[in-house]
């Protein structure tokens, strides 16, 4: 057995309201992120325990800045970056095997895993971007159909 490689995307939306940028001064910003990405997980047997990962792609990240105190920028600006991220993924089927049976009969998700990664993003050299260059740890919930 050799893992599984594949492709896939994450979304989302982020909104974070009135954060102070200076003295008195407080801005809101929206964004929406779009991650297409290639991953290989060393997944070699049903109901593995424990599946590591590695991924790396793209990122694109439109955001919206307001303000009504003097930080507002006006339009969309959209930052460009490389995301890579490595990972444990805990398969829940294996502690619910009869839960998992029902799950994949009834509804064609095939296991579900507990998801904790860390993750970077670095900028592709735009110009007129937004620095959201960062490591971050993520959690999350996985579903293999």
């Amino acid at each position: 057995p050799a893992g599984k490689f594949g492709a896939g995307i994450g979304m989302g939306i982020t909104l974070v309201v009135n954060a102070a940028v200076a003295d008195d001064v407080y801005a809101t910003l929206t964004t929406f992120p779009l991650e297409p990405y290639v991953f290989y997980r060393a997944d070699f047997f049903a109901h593995q325990i424990v599946v590591p990962f590695i991924r790396f792609g793209n990122e694109t990240v439109f955001t919206a800045q307001s303000s009504k105190t003097g930080a507002e920028h006006p339009g969309v600006l959209t930052y460009v970056g490389l995301v890579y991220s490595i990972g444990l993924e805990l398969c829940l089927g294996f502690f619910e095997p009869a839960t998992a049976q029902v799950m994949d009969a009834n509804i064609g998700i095939n296991n579900t895993y507990l998801v904790a990664e860390y993750f970077g993003s670095i900028q592709m050299g735009l110009a007129k971007q937004p620095n959201l260059d960062r490591t971050e740890y993520r959690f999350g919930l996985r579903f293999e159909f």
